[in-house]
């Protein structure tokens, strides 16, 4: 299951394929990922690549292998010892392990990536409106 940033994902919907496209070759961690053929593949591998850039995949699968070996460690106890020691909470989803990215945060970011001037102070409407004419470049390029 991928992270969701429901406010892009909405947006999104009203993206042409180069749009998309455009905004995943923006996004992505290095140009040897492939971009994905689908639309519902670059929306979701979009999202994907824009949460773990803000978050470190390192530290949530340590943290997911951490409560997976608890777990298992807790599986293998005497059975009267389990009667006195809680049960550890379930091994989530790896994204479950990241921070949560709010949309005006990641606005803010990917318009810093772009360079596009006054990211930090602009008001999010007007960022937005920056970040599709660059988009629309950027797929025109394409």
């Amino acid at each position: 299951m991928a992270p969701t940033i429901s406010e892009i994902e909405s947006s999104m919907s009203g993206w042409s394929v180069e749009e998309l496209r455009a905004f995943f070759c923006c996004v992505r961690a290095s140009e040897t990922v492939p971009v994905p053929d689908t639309r519902e593949e670059l929306v979701r591998e979009s999202l994907s690549e824009l949460f773990w850039a803000y978050n470190s995949k390192t530290t949530a699968q340590a943290r997911q292998a951490a409560d997976k070996a608890k777990q298992a460690i807790y599986n293998h106890l005497h059975d009267r010892i389990k009667a006195n020691t809680p049960r550890p909470p379930l091994a989530r989803e790896l994204h479950e392990y990241g921070s949560a990215l709010s949309y005006q945060f990641l606005v803010r970011e990917v318009c810093n990536k772009l360079d596009i001037q006054g990211a930090n102070v602009e008001p999010i409407p007007m960022l937005e409106v920056y970040l599709i004419e660059d988009l629309y470049v950027k797929a025109a390029a394409l």
